[in-house]
């Protein structure tokens, strides 16, 4: 003889695993489905819900790039990102809750730092630095500019050889 005793629990339980059918079935207007994720959508990004984790207070992100049109690279590059100005990164920021950035000059720009010096001026120094790409040659002049408007740190690019000082001989 087969036990058929209804409890509570399977009741619970069997309405439970309707209710997922039921959903399952449903259409949602598009109109209604897009608007909850449309909102915190950002470009080059494929996630849409702000992090289960609340970020720390200052927290920064360390490594980010800018591409803007408005500076092209010089030569041709095979690595261009589109949509992917500081317009764009502030929503990432926004989704995210960070407060400082570290923006770092693409390698299609090569010495070309301007796109990394606008989009620390565009962010503002009280929230953003700059890792800006130098050649050996550059003048003392030319450093100082550009630390002085975008609180920069210097790299040599991994193709060129820095020269060798006195010391190191």
């Amino acid at each position: 003889m087969v036990n058929s005793k209804f409890t509570r629990r399977t009741f619970i339980k069997g309405t439970g695993w309707m209710t997922v059918a039921t959903v399952g079935r449903m259409h949602i207007p598009e109109s209604l489905a897009a608007s909850s994720s449309a909102e915190n959508q950002v470009p080059n990004s494929s996630g849409t819900e702000a992090p289960r984790l609340k970020v720390p207070a200052n927290a920064c992100d360390c490594h980010i790039h800018i591409y803007d049109d408005r500076f092209p690279p010089p030569g041709a590059a095979k690595r261009l990102v589109t949509n992917a100005r500081v317009e764009e990164y502030r929503l990432l920021k926004k989704r995210i809750g960070t407060a400082r950035t570290v923006v770092v000059t693409p390698s299609p720009y090569a010495t070309d730092n301007r796109v990394t010096l606008d989009g620390v001026s565009q962010l503002g120094l009280s929230n953003a630095r700059g890792i800006a790409v130098v050649h050996p040659d550059i003048t003392d002049a030319e450093l100082k500019k550009m630390a002085d408007g975008a609180s920069a740190e210097f790299v040599l690019p991994s193709s060129i050889q820095p020269p060798q000082s006195p010391i190191s001989k």
